[in-house]
């Protein structure tokens, strides 16, 4: 199920702050398996875990598969290279995620939706949630969008430090529902083909809108 080049993911919770590193599955072996150094892509800072402690590990597979488990910290290794030995899981330990459900955060990012063909004149609008999967959205009622059906997205990702990105990526419409917001339907869409770097952009830009919420959180409170 796991191969090596795999990317890796380790959540880490401290004083009620969730911490995701990034890594790459490297070794596997009988009983562990062996991770580059992860590090935050927020701040760039390796990780520091205890050992003997428990990380919630997510695998995302070359074939864009999601698995999650949770695995033990042992120790680290600095020849031949450095690397992070974890418990190895089972197949039957890893549990199927859901991509679109793979870090998803509640936030408002501009998007312009764009026909494949001449379905509809392109237009506007905002998410309501967006993940490394997938993104829901709302659209005018007007519009007869149906489940399965293949539209494009244009995604424009603001960050913390004024950086913008944009990630064009096609997208298929899962489910579609009523929206809180009045003369909006609700459309939940799951990217199709979305290229590593452009992965990469959105789990980067998911991980600080995290962080950014629960820092919030914490000044309310």
């Amino acid at each position: 199920m796991l191969s090596i080049g795999d990317s890796v993911y380790i959540e880490e919770i401290l004083d009620d702050q969730v911490n995701i590193y990034k890594s790459r599955l490297v070794e596997e072996f009988d009983h562990t398996i062996h991770l580059d150094i992860p590090f935050s892509e927020i701040t760039g800072r390796n990780a520091l875990f205890q050992r003997e402690s428990i990380y919630k590990v997510y695998f995302l597979t070359k074939k864009s598969l999601l698995y999650s488990s949770n695995l033990t910290y042992k120790h680290p290794i600095k020849d031949p290279i450095p690397v992070l030995v974890f418990s190895k899981p089972a197949n039957s330990e890893l549990k199927t995620e859901q991509r679109r459900q793979f870090f998803r955060i509640a936030t408002s990012t501009e998007i312009t939706v764009l026909p494949l063909e001449d379905e509809f004149s392109p237009f506007e609008t905002l998410s309501q949630d967006i993940s490394a999967g997938g993104v829901a959205i709302n659209v005018p009622q007007s519009l007869n969008f149906k489940p399965d059906q293949k539209i494009k997205l244009s995604i424009t990702l603001k960050y913390e430090n004024s950086m913008v990105e944009e990630v064009i990526v096609e997208s298929t419409i899962v489910r579609t529902q009523e929206s809180e917001t009045f003369g909006k339907h609700l459309l939940s869409l799951m990217f199709n083909g979305l290229s590593s770097q452009a992965r990469q952009k959105i789990v980067k830009y998911t991980l600080e809108q995290q962080r950014i919420h629960i820092h919030s959180m914490k000044v309310d409170g």
